[in-house]
């Protein structure tokens, strides 16, 4: 393994808690090169890509943007009100169309404030 920084072969791995990741320190240039976390992200099925085309709505229905008004490098997403996985269908009416951040700030309040409710849908 070499350095980016200076292409030396100098370099030893590191762990550091405090970052929860892996990193590679150069002792010549003392510079450090950080991994990328581990992302986990859902990975979408091919299916359920095309659903905000497939629906047609151009805006996103929480904060009202239209698809151009979306800074990069948002876009609009299908979100399932009743959870795929929890045996929700593709039909429009259990289908939010959001854009990338409301879409995260929905799954955040669901995972976070969720269990202070009580409701059924």
């Amino acid at each position: 393994m070499v350095c980016r920084n200076c292409n030396s072969s100098n370099v030893t791995n590191e762990f550091r808690d405090d970052r929860q990741q892996f990193g590679t320190k150069c002792h010549d240039c003392n510079k450090y090169t950080w991994q990328p976390k581990e992302s986990n992200t859902y990975k979408r099925e091919s299916k359920h890509i095309g659903l905000v085309n497939k629906i047609g709505i151009t805006y996103c229905q929480w904060c009202l943007r239209s698809k151009e008004n979306i800074p990069a490098p948002g876009t609009l997403e299908a979100h399932h009100i009743i959870e795929y996985a929890e045996g929700g269908t593709d039909d429009k009416n259990n289908i939010l169309i959001l854009c990338s951040s409301c879409h995260k700030q929905c799954h955040h309040d669901r995972t976070y404030f969720g269990h202070y409710l009580n409701i059924q849908p």
